[in-house]
């Protein structure tokens, strides 16, 4: 699986994507956040219930679609001119973004199909790191955490309107060593043992 950042990260990203001003309109990342690291719910019922289940049935399409649809149905009902500048597509997105990137790790099995059907999903490569054991005295949690920012800080400058400004706007140096970072990231990535 990708680490909390990571899909924080992404889920910001989505939030903002449309956005070219500032940032004071919380709901346009608060809810994309929320639906990116929303599957990860299950470490909620690990940590407090001791629930040890081998299958993560948050990590499936259903879930997905059923936690954006949710809060589609709080954007449109609910709190309609608090989230205003969420679109609906960046809702749909963000959710699904936790599946692509714990994919693209390539270790854990999910139920994408749950509940039609129960068979477990893994790609045979990964290109991101595996989330190591959040500990700050661990090696491999910074490692891991150094390669996943590595390929993920790139695609969120691309993303957001004012980063990709800003990044355009940048001195051909500071470009370069974002592809030199953001590549070998993928190639550290993707040599990881699995």
């Amino acid at each position: 699986m990708s680490s909390f950042i990571g899909h924080t990260l992404i889920g910001y990203a989505l939030g903002t994507r449309k956005q070219i001003g500032s940032t004071r309109d919380t709901a346009s990342w608060f809810f994309p956040i929320g639906l990116a690291i929303s599957p990860d719910i299950d470490y909620l019922a690990l940590w407090l219930l001791g629930y040890r289940g081998d299958v993560r049935y948050t990590h499936s399409i259903g879930y997905c679609l059923l936690g954006a649809l949710l809060v589609w149905g709080i954007k449109a009902f609910i709190l309609p001119n608090f989230m205003d500048k969420v679109s609906v597509k960046a809702l749909f997105m963000a959710s699904f973004s936790h599946l692509i990137l714990d994919l693209l790790v390539g270790v854990h099995p999910m139920p994408l199909f749950w509940p039609l059907n129960s068979c477990l999903i893994l790609l045979p490569f990964g290109i991101l790191p595996s989330a190591a054991h959040i500990n700050v005295k661990n090696y491999y949690f910074w490692r891991n955490l150094f390669i996943e920012l590595g390929q993920l800080l790139p695609i969120t400058l691309l993303i957001v309107p004012r980063f990709r400004a800003k990044l355009c706007q940048s001195n051909r140096l500071t470009q370069v060593l974002i592809v030199a970072v953001f590549v070998t990231s993928i190639w550290i990535g993707i040599s990881l043992s699995r």
